[in-house]
């Protein structure tokens, strides 16, 4: 990836990574999990089980712990990767509000 061709000093810079950490996290996970919501609020109307186009299971096929789109994954821990889109969505508000 382009960012571990970045000097040292870059790589180090916390401000940087914790810019390029937040990108990807609100890209990847809650934006993806915003429309899954949407999606969720518009084809769960009914008492059949909803259908997404090309009949696919949206639950599964949206949900940001199946899709794994990271951008940076060298900017996260192997237990962050590990639980994309379960439990990341704390710590990372966590470490936002405790700054």
């Amino acid at each position: 990836a382009r960012f571990n061709s970045l000097p040292e000093k870059d790589r180090n810079d916390r401000q940087l990574v914790d810019a390029m950490r937040h990108y990807d996290h609100t890209v990847n996970v809650r934006w993806v999990m915003a429309h899954y919501h949407a999606a969720g609020k518009y084809l769960n109307q009914g008492e059949d089980e909803p259908e997404s186009t090309g009949g696919s299971d949206w639950r599964k096929y949206m949900h940001p712990k199946y899709q794994k789109r990271i951008f940076f994954p060298d900017l996260w821990s192997e237990e962050e990767l590990e639980n994309w889109g379960i439990n990341n969505l704390s710590d990372l508000k966590n470490q936002q509000t405790s700054k």
